[in-house]
Formats: C-alpha cells, structure tokens, sequence
C-alpha cells in the first residue's frame, strides 16, 4: 500500500535522489558528479522546506508502507513568489515517482492531495510548468482536466498549465 502524507525533513535525501533520476540527463545520473547534483537537490529541498508554512505550502511524499520507503514527491506552494521569475501561484513542482513504482497511480495521487490542499486556501487554483516533451506527463495532466495555458515566456520548450477549484475552505 502506498501512504500520501507530508514529508519530514528526514525525507528530503531520498526525495533528493528521486528527483536526480526523474529530471536530470543520463550522462548526469551516471557521472561520477551525480553526489554533488543530489547534494544540489537536497540543499534547494532543505532551503524551501515549509517549516512551519504549512498553510500556504507542503511538501508530500508517497510511501510504500511495507518499507517505509520514498518513493513519490510532490510540492505545493502558495506563497507569494519570491525568486527571479514570478511563478504563478499557488505552483505544483518537482512532481516524481521513483522509476520502480511509476504506472501505478501514484502521480495522480499527488496531483489530487495538492488540489484538495489548494481547494482549502484563497486561490483555488493550481498552475504548474511542464516540458513540452515530456508527453506522459502532459497527458496525465489533460486527464485530470488540466488546461495547457501556452509556453513558458521565461523557459522556452515548457508548457504552463492550469486548473481551477472551487472554493471549499
């Protein structure tokens, strides 16, 4: 069975090591370089782990609970925007399944948790960036009735998609 719940800060290594296998190039993934990418990771994880923002932002994580094991993360966040590029909010990211548990639903399990989450706060939408190649993940979306907005003004080859909610909380 797998669990969806928030993620402890104890789990950011694993979810570090998912991310590096679902995002970045092969030569990367088997480059003697590959720790310091996953250190990478997990250092943006530890730096926008919502502490004790949790109304406006939670980190989820799928587990297999025979295991106790990792092997899905999602984040949801809508604060206001503080980086160089103003992303939308509230903004779904770094959606990933490990590669032996992926086909299982598991990704739209996370999809769902991170609307029942935006469903509750004062902006009942989600918006999320997608590569345009990556066309399981498009479909996924479209699926769960996801709209494509347009590409990504400020990353080319990304598409923006968008779904709204409405207002329960």
């Amino acid at each position: 069975t797998i669990d969806i719940r928030s993620c402890g800060y104890a789990e950011l290594t694993p979810v570090s090591d998912i991310i590096l296998e679902s995002f970045y190039e092969a030569k990367i993934k088997k480059s003697p370089w590959k720790r310091v990418y996953a250190l990478a990771e997990l250092n943006r994880l530890q730096q926008n782990y919502p502490y004790q923002d949790t109304e406006l932002h939670q980190m989820l994580v799928a587990v297999e609970e025979a295991t106790d094991t990792v092997v899905g993360f999602v984040d949801i966040d809508a604060r206001p925007c503080k980086t160089k590029i103003k992303l939308p909010r509230p903004y779904l990211s770094d959606l990933c399944v490990h590669t032996d548990f992926r086909r299982r639903g598991i990704a739209n399990r996370l999809v769902k948790a991170c609307e029942e989450f935006t469903e509750q706060i004062p902006r009942p939408e989600l918006w999320i960036r997608v590569k345009g190649n990556n066309t399981a993940a498009i479909e996924m979306y479209k699926n769960l009735d996801y709209s494509i907005i347009g590409q990504d003004e400020n990353d080319q080859g990304v598409l923006v998609l968008h779904k709204k909610f409405e207002h329960t909380g």
